[in-house]
């Protein structure tokens, strides 16, 4: 099912590494993950962001949106289907469904987040990949699953079953927003914009809302996982490290879409 990322011949596993028929060869990881970006610079989320993910995930805040993901899936595919989690990043989301739905393949542009999600699912195969060049064959995935991570619609059509679904997680307008109105004086709301595409169409839109009451532990993990972390102001950081608690919402659209049948 891998692909060389040089030569596109499909890769077998030989003890501790992945080759092709060409001899390019890559070895697996000590977590047992690996590594198929030819880029040998650091890409993704940094170790400070991935951390603060990871433990924040942990505490299962998102619980309800990936719950709310297995209900989609329990209407467009079976417990045998193959699911590609793109930018899967530490592998939460996969942790959830794979109870469910077990034949979960990932990967990430970021070496840090697949060596928590190996470390976190070791029975699922992890790999290091850009999403708009990932090495796997063609027409495999009865669905792909795309949280918070660009869509390349030329790959995803290219990887997808004729009759595969395309699932994109994207935040509503008001998610996070009271954590928003802590750190700014004018709060703005998200721009909900429903991605679109030449060769997929949108079959349905599901909503997934839930409120937590946050430590000032979670707190600092959550504006760290997020890009305010680096966008914002030190002042207005401060001003998250002097909340002790804080009910804040999670809210997230998750689209649903269907290949063309001219694809």
């Amino acid at each position: 099912m891998l692909i060389c990322p040089k030569c596109k011949e499909k890769l077998n596993r030989i003890d501790n590494s992945y080759k092709c028929i060409n001899n390019h060869s890559y070895d697996i990881s000590k977590y047992g993950y690996v590594n198929l970006l030819l880029s040998k610079t650091n890409a993704g989320d940094d170790k400070v962001m991935v951390d603060a993910r990871y433990n924040f995930l942990s505490k299962d805040y998102y619980l309800p949106l990936a719950s709310s993901i297995i209900n989609v899936l329990s209407d467009y595919i079976n417990k045998d289907s193959l699911i590609l989690d793109g930018g899967c990043g530490t592998g939460y989301y996969d942790s959830v469904i794979k109870s469910i739905y077990p034949n979960i393949i990932g990967y990430d542009i970021s070496k840090d987040a697949i060596t928590k999600a190996a470390r976190l699912n070791k029975d699922l195969t992890y790999f290091v990949a850009s999403s708009n060049d990932v090495p796997l064959e063609s027409n495999l995935f009865d669905c792909i699953i795309n949280i918070f991570t660009p869509t390349f619609e030329k790959e995803i059509v290219r990887l997808l079953k004729d009759d595969g679904i395309l699932i994109i997680v994207s935040p509503k307008d008001n998610h996070l927003i009271e954590l928003k109105k802590s750190i700014y004086k004018n709060a703005y709301l998200n721009e909900e914009d429903i991605p679109s595409f030449n060769n997929l169409y949108l079959d349905k839109c599901v909503e997934s809302i839930s409120k937590s009451n946050l430590s000032k532990e979670d707190l600092d993990n959550l504006i760290k996982m997020t890009p305010y972390f680096y966008k914002t102001s030190k002042d207005n950081l401060d001003k998250i490290n002097s909340i002790d608690c804080l009910d804040v919402t999670f809210a997230f659209n998750i689209y649903i879409y269907k290949k063309r049948t001219n694809c």
